[in-house]
């Protein structure tokens, strides 16, 4: 999984610290090697660039995960200038609420995900 870090206040990337730790998962050094796109933090309009170019790195079959409320739908940064409202209108095929979701149900979300 390849891990994209798009702000916000750090909570869902310490959550998944955790997770990786206990579950033995591999975060990727380039989108290029993963398999899932595991975004937390609102989307600003500076990520955007970024979150779609690492899209497009991966090949399939592909996974773009919302990890957090900011990631979803912009969570308290909601209406921000800077935020582009999360991934909600790129349809993620995996959304995992909560501020910051904890470990289990990070793991038990990531869990539902088909394996290659």
């Amino acid at each position: 999984m390849f891990f994209l870090d798009a702000g916000g206040c750090g909570g869902c990337a310490l959550e998944l610290q955790l997770v990786v730790r206990r579950a033995g998962f591999r975060l990727a050094a380039s989108p290029a090697a993963a398999a899932i796109l595991l975004v937390a933090g609102p989307v600003g309009a500076a990520m955007d660039y970024a979150l779609e170019a690492a899209w497009q790195a991966m090949a399939g079959p592909k996974f773009l995960v919302a990890l957090g409320d900011c990631a979803i739908d912009g969570g308290v940064f909601q209406g921000s200038y800077a935020c582009r409202g999360g991934l909600a209108r790129r349809a993620p095929d995996l959304v995992i609420r909560g501020c910051p979701p904890d470990p289990e149900t990070i793991l038990g979300a990531l869990a539902t995900l088909p394996e290659d």
